[in-house]
């Protein structure tokens, strides 16, 4: 598949989940509505529009925060994280999956604080390499 397709399709994605925002909006399907900020976040980032991503995960962020849901809010700061990870953003980065790694910590979760704790390392590496240029 040629790029041009891909981004179509694309496009075709975002305007899906745009239509099926409005029915959730409709039923009042907050979750719902959340999920999709994050898959469109995902169609953002894939074609490098960072600052788009971001701004849809904020909006998941503070939907799964109100519904309390802490695995998809888990998520969707580890996205936010990464987005910032992209954007060579180490200090945001790093901000966010501390944040991921006090919900681990509470959940007793090892498996998901060694990974986050593995990334914090990396992002305060990456930081340190940073401030040096």
């Amino acid at each position: 598949m040629m790029f041009g397709q891909r981004l179509i399709k694309k496009e075709d994605a975002l305007n899906y989940f745009n239509q099926a925002k409005e029915i959730l909006e409709d039923l009042g399907d907050v979750e719902g509505i959340a999920l999709i900020h994050s898959n469109i976040a995902g169609i953002y980032e894939s074609t490098l529009q960072y600052e788009a991503a971001l701004q849809m995960l904020k909006k998941a962020e503070e939907l799964f925060h109100g519904l309390g849901n802490t695995f998809w809010y888990i998520n969707v700061l580890n996205g936010i994280g990464w987005i910032h990870y992209l954007l060579q953003d180490y200090e945001k980065a790093i901000m966010y999956c501390n944040q991921v790694e006090e919900l681990y910590s509470i959940l007793n979760d090892q498996k998901g604080l060694a990974k986050v704790q593995r990334r914090i390392q990396v992002l305060k590496r990456k930081r340190a390499s940073q401030s040096k240029l």
